[in-house]
C-alpha cells in the first residue's frame, strides 16, 4: 500500500526509462516492491507506447524493409553495429534499429542501460533474457542473432520485425474480428509450443509483448521473465508482489501466489487473458472495481471472469468454451499444452487476414489484388468453340431458370422444414498459417545511388540482408542467372565507354569472376545467359546493335571448349530476331521472346527446342502491336510468366505493363492469362525455388521505387518483401533479358553476410 510518499509520475517514468541515478533508482525500486498504487501506475506506463518495454519494437515508419540507402544517419556505434534509430525504452532496456557494418544486415539491439550495468539483479535478468531467447528457433518467436558484452555494455542483437503488437493494434481498431483474434492467439500459441519443448515459460504473456508483422506472422517478445523449469529461481528476482511476478492483467492464479512454481499452463492462461481482450477490447478485470495490482491479481485468484458474450454476442458458443477452459482457475482444468490450445482456436480463426488488420492500424491500404479474368484466350476461338460455347451458355440458362422457378414456389430439397433451420456447420479451417520462412537468396542486377551504374546484388527475400557481388569501376553487370546447383552466377558485363559486351561468370559469394565468352568484334553483345546445365550456358548474340534480324543463340561449356552456335533466329518460324530468358528444369526446352517484324517492341511468347524448333506459340498479341519481354519458368515446368506491355508499341515507352502467366492443365495444354488490373506497373523478375509463387516488381508511378511482392497463380499480392530505389533500373522500359534470379544456395558455399 502507498505509505503517503510516492514518487511522481515523471519520476516514475524516469525510474522505467532506467535514467535515475543509481541511488535514486535504488529507493524508487525499493519503495515500489512495496506499493501497490505505484506498481499499477508503473504498469500503466509500461503499456503506453512512449514508454514501451523493452523488447516490443514498434513499427518503423514506412512498413517494410527498404534497403536502399548507402550510408544512413549514424546515431551510434556499438562494436559492428551502426545504431540508426531509438525505437523504444524501457526499466531493462533500450532498443534500437542498427545496421551489422560488415553483413550489411538491419536488425534490432536491445542495450541495458549504464546505469544499470551494476545492477546485479538486473544484470542477471538482462542475462536471463539473453539465454532464453538464444535457445529458440521458431518463426512466432523473435529470434536471436547475438549477444555479448563490449566496453561494459551487455546487448542483445535481435531480428527487427515491422508491424504492431496487440496492444496497439486494439488501441487502433477497437476489440478485433473474431476470426483475426483466434489466429494471433493460435500463432502465439505455436512459439510458445516450441518454448515448452524447451523447458521454458515465459511468465509475461500479453498484448503488449506480442508483435504482428505486416506480413501477418506474430512473434512472442521479451524474454526477460522467462525461465527454466530445470533452473532454481535467482537470488533477488524482481517481485511484483510478494512471490508474485508478471504482469497483474494477465496473471495466471498460481503465478501470484508462487511465480516459480508456475508452469507452461500459467502462459496459457494469459494467453487466454490476452484472447479475451483482443475480443472485448479490455483485460479481464478492468475498470474502476480493479483500480490497483492488488485489486486484479485477487481477482485472479478468487473471482470468475465475466462471460465473453456479455461483450460480445456474437463470440460462438464453442469459441467460448476454448476460453473459458483456458482460464480455468485451476491449471490441470487448463488445456496440458499450447499446442492444444492452437488446435482448439483453428476453427474459429477462418477467414482471417492479418496483413489487412496490420495495415489498417497502420493506417494504409494494401496493394488491390484483382482476381483473375477467368477467360483464358490465346487466339480467336474456332467455329467448334463457338458452337459448343453456346450450348453450354444456353444450358446454364436453362438451369439457372429452374432454380428460380424452384425458389418461387417453395421448393427446398436442401432444407428439411421438419426438424426447422439447421445451423451452416463450420468448414474446414481456412486460417492463413505464418507466412513461411523465405529460403535461398534473391541476385539482382540493381544500380546503388550514386555510382550510375548497375551491379549484381545478393538480397534476403525478407529484406534482412544485402551483399554486393561485383563492382567493376568500368562495367556494368546486368541479366543474372544461377546455376542449376546454385553455385555459380551467370550474367553480362558491359564497358561503359563501348556497345560491346561479354559473357561472364562468379561464384555465388562473389569470387572466381572470369569471362567466358568475350566479343570478337566492336559493337558484337550478348544478352540473358540461361543454364543449360551446371557447366553449359547458353547465350543470345547480336552482331552488331542495330534492328537486323540476325540475333543468334550460342551455347559453351564454362570449364571447357569453345562456343557454338545452336541456331539463328532467321531460321525459325518466327523469322525475327529474340532472346532466350529461361529454359525448362529438364534443360530440354527453351522459353523465347521474339519478334516477327523489325520493331523490337513488337514481339511475343514461344517454347522451342534446342534446335529452335517451335514447341508452342503461347502467347501472340492480334494485331501484334504489343511488347512481352522475360518470360520465365517455374521449377515445376508447370507455369511461365512474362512481361507484358498493355499500351501499343511501336517506337513510343510502354506506359503501362504488367504480368501475363500460363498454366498447363492435365491434357498438356497452356492456358494463359494476362492480369486484368492494367494501372497496377508489376513486372516478373523469378520464380520462387518451390515454383509456388512469382518474384514481382511492383514499381511506384514514376518508377522512382520497386516494392518486391510475392504474386500467386491468380496475380494476387501473397507477400510484400521488400523496397528498392531504381535509379538506372528501368523494368518497364526495353530491356528484354532477365532482371533477377533466385535460388537456394547450398550450405557449404559461404556468402558474405550469411548467419
Amino acid at each position: 500500500m502507498s505509505d503517503g510518499s510516492c514518487p511522481n509520475r515523471e519520476r516514475l517514468v524516469d525510474y522505467l526509462a532506467g535514467v535515475l541515478p543509481d541511488g535514486a533508482a535504488d529507493a524508487v525500486n525499493a519503495h515500489v516492491d512495496s506499493c501497490q498504487d505505484c506498481q499499477s501506475v508503473l504498469h500503466t506506463l509500461n503499456e503506453d507506447g512512449d514508454t514501451r518495454r523493452p523488447g516490443v519494437v514498434p513499427p518503423p515508419v514506412g512498413g517494410l524493409p527498404d534497403i536502399s540507402a548507402c550510408e544512413p544517419a549514424i546515431q551510434g556505434q556499438l562494436a559492428e553495429y551502426k545504431l540508426l534509430e531509438k525505437l523504444g525504452r524501457g526499466g531493462m532496456g533500450v532498443v534500437y534499429k542498427a545496421l551489422h557494418t560488415e553483413l550489411d544486415r538491419v536488425v534490432a539491439v536491445k542495450v541495458l542501460p549504464l546505469g544499470q550495468v551494476d545492477n546485479e539483479q538486473a544484470v542477471a535478468r538482462f542475462k536471463r533474457e539473453i539465454k532464453a531467447v538464444g535457445r529458440l528457433d521458431h518463426p512466432n518467436i523473435v529470434r536471436a542473432y547475438d549477444a555479448r558484452e563490449s566496453s561494459r555494455t551487455h546487448f542483445l542483437v535481435m531480428e527487427l520485425v515491422t508491424g504492431m503488437d496487440l496492444a496497439h493494434l486494439v488501441r487502433h481498431l477497437g476489440p478485433l474480428p473474431i476470426g483475426d483474434a483466434c489466429e494471433l492467439v493460435r500463432q502465439a500459441a505455436l512459439g510458445l509450443d516450441c518454448a515448452h519443448q524447451q523447458g521454458l515459460v515465459h511468465r509475461d504473456i500479453k498484448p503488449s509483448n506480442l508483435m504482428v508483422s505486416d506480413a501477418g506472422v506474430v512473434k512472442i517478445l521479451d524474454m526477460g521473465l522467462a525461465r527454466f523449469r530445470t533452473l532454481q529461481p535467482a537470488d533477488g528476482e524482481m517481485t511484483m508482489s510478494g512471490q508474485a511476478l508478471g504482469t497483474p492483467d494477465y496473471m495466471a492464479p498460481e503465478q501470484v501466489k508462487d511465480s516459480h512454481g508456475a508452469d507452461i499452463r500459467a502462459d496459457l492462461y494469459s494467453l487466454g487473458c490476452t484472447l479475451y481482450f483482443l475480443l472485448t477490447g479490455q483485460a479481464p478485470f478492468s475498470g474502476a472495481a480493479y483500480r490497483t495490482a492488488f485489486d486484479k491479481m485477487t481477482a485472479h485468484v478468487h473471482q470468475s471472469v465475466s462471460p465473453v458474450v456479455h461483450f460480445r454476442s456474437e463470440v460462438p458458443d464453442g469459441l467460448a468454451k476454448v476460453l473459458d477452459r483456458t482460464l480455468a482457475k485451476e491449471p490441470d482444468d487448463r488445456y496440458a499444452t499450447p499446442a492444444e490450445l492452437a488446435e482448439a482456436v483453428t476453427p474459429f480463426a477462418t477467414g482471417s487476414d492479418l496483413r489487412a488488420l496490420v495495415a489498417a492500424a497502420e493506417g494504409r491500404s494494401l496493394t488491390p489484388r484483382p482476381r483473375a479474368d477467368a477467360t483464358r484466350h490465346l487466339f480467336a476461338p474456332s467455329a467448334k468453340s463457338r458452337r459448343m460455347r453456346g450450348w453450354l451458355i444456353g444450358m446454364v440458362l436453362g438451369v439457372l431458370a429452374l432454380v428460380m422457378l424452384a425458389v418461387a414456389i417453395g421448393y427446398r430439397p436442401w432444407r428439411d422444414d421438419r426438424r426447422g433451420p439447421q445451423p451452416v456447420p463450420p468448414g474446414p479451417a481456412t486460417a492463413d498459417s505464418p507466412a513461411p520462412e523465405l529460403d535461398g537468396w534473391i541476385v539482382m542486377s540493381w544500380t546503388l545511388r550514386g555510382t550510375g551504374k548497375p551491379d549484381l546484388w545478393l538480397f534476403r527475400p525478407d529484406g534482412s540482408q544485402r551483399v554486393q557481388l561485383t563492382d567493376h569501376p568500368q562495367s556494368f553487370d546486368v541479366h543474372p542467372s544461377f546455376s542449376p546447383d546454385g553455385r555459380r552466377i551467370a550474367f553480362i558485363r558491359g564497358a561503359q565507354s563501348e556497345q560491346s559486351a561479354s559473357v561472364w561468370i562468379c561464384s555465388v559469394n562473389g569470387a572466381e569472376e572470369r569471362e567466358v565468352v568475350s566479343p570478337a568484334t566492336a559493337g558484337e553483345r550478348f544478352l540473358s545467359p540461361v543454364w543449360l546445365s551446371n557447366s553449359r550456358v547458353c547465350y543470345t548474340r547480336d552482331p552488331m546493335l542495330d534492328r537486323r534480324p540476325d540475333m543468334e543463340v550460342w551455347v559453351v561449356d564454362i570449364d571447357a571448349g569453345q562456343p557454338e552456335m545452336m541456331f539463328r533466329f532467321l531460321d525459325t518460324p518466327t523469322g525475327g530476331n529474340g532472346v532466350v530468358t529461361d529454359v525448362s528444369s529438364d534443360q530440354s526446352q527453351l522459353a523465347v521472346i521474339a519478334q516477327t517484324g523489325w520493331a523490337w517492341p513488337m514481339s511475343n511468347v514461344y517454347i522451342t527446342d534446342l534446335k529452335g524448333e517451335l514447341v508452342e506459340t503461347l502467347w501472340k498479341d492480334d494485331p501484334d502491336d504489343r511488347k512481352d519481354a522475360r518470360v520465365l519458368w517455374s521449377s515445376d515446368r508447370t507455369r511461365l510468366a512474362w512481361h507484358h506491355n498493355f499500351t501499343r508499341g511501336g517506337l513510343a515507352n510502354a506506359f503501362y505493363y504488367g504480368v501475363g502467366m500460363a498454366q498447363l492443365d492435365a491434357e498438356g495444354a497452356w492456358n494463359c492469362q494476362l492480369q486484368t488490373n492494367r494501372e497496377l506497373l508489376v513486372t516478373p523478375l523469378a520464380w520462387s525455388p518451390d515454383g509456388t509463387h512469382l518474384l514481382c516488381a511492383q514499381m511506384s508511378s514514376d518508377e522512382s521505387r520497386a516494392t518486391l511482392i510475392l504474386m500467386d497463380d491468380q496475380f494476387q499480392t501473397d507477400r510484400e518483401l521488400f523496397e528498392l530505389e531504381t535509379h538506372g533500373w528501368q523494368p518497364g522500359q526495353r530491356d528484354f533479358g532477365r532482371l533477377a534470379d533466385w535460388a537456394i544456395v547450398p550450405a557449404d558455399v559461404a556468402v558474405p553476410g550469411e548467419d
